[in-house]
């Protein structure tokens, strides 16, 4: 890759595989700025505050409720909607009768087109994450994603391991 993102560092990890997957990411969706998350505490506090100064979260009374904070959802953002959740795999049938199914080429060419730039000007937020315990070898709860919302990034701390640690078993 080579355009220069502030804060891209392609030395977190030596995972080849998730190098060449995030520098693909990266020049797909154009970030301003990249953050890998490391989990801190200063990290915490730092999103929290970004969020307050953009309106989005509201710091509760810290004296009666220390680190607590309000955050109402966008009636518009939901989860999952039935239409457009789709089952990417080689054979319609594995789908399953009940589900959308795309051919996977397909679906990620389409995908491609909606994903270029779409974080044109925002802060890409990459955090490396863990569902379960540090030493498993290859959990499938292991990965590694890009956000530019950092209350998704402040609910899978709370959730999962995350940072540093998590990029050594990646790595």
């Amino acid at each position: 890759m080579d355009k220069t993102i502030a804060g891209y560092d392609r030395n977190k990890t030596k995972n080849v595989a998730l190098i060449k997957w995030l520098d693909k990411m990266v020049e797909m969706c154009a970030p301003k700025d990249v953050h890998w998350c490391d989990g801190s505490d200063e990290e915490w506090s730092m999103l929290c505050q970004r969020m307050i100064d953009q309106g989005s979260m509201i710091a509760l009374n810290q004296e009666k409720r220390p680190n607590s904070y309000l955050v109402r959802s966008d009636p518009r953002d939901v989860a999952r909607v039935e239409s457009r959740t789709f089952i990417c795999s080689y054979g319609k049938d594995d789908a399953g009768p009940t589900n959308n199914w795309e051919e996977p080429r397909k679906m990620r060419a389409r995908l491609k087109k909606l994903f270029r730039g779409c974080m044109e000007g925002q802060y890409s937020l990459h955090y490396p994450f863990l569902y379960g315990s540090l030493g498993v070898r290859r959990s499938p709860n292991l990965g590694c994603r890009l956000r530019t919302l950092p209350y998704a990034v402040l609910n899978m701390r709370i959730m999962t391991r995350m940072g540093q640690q998590v990029l050594g078993s990646i790595g």
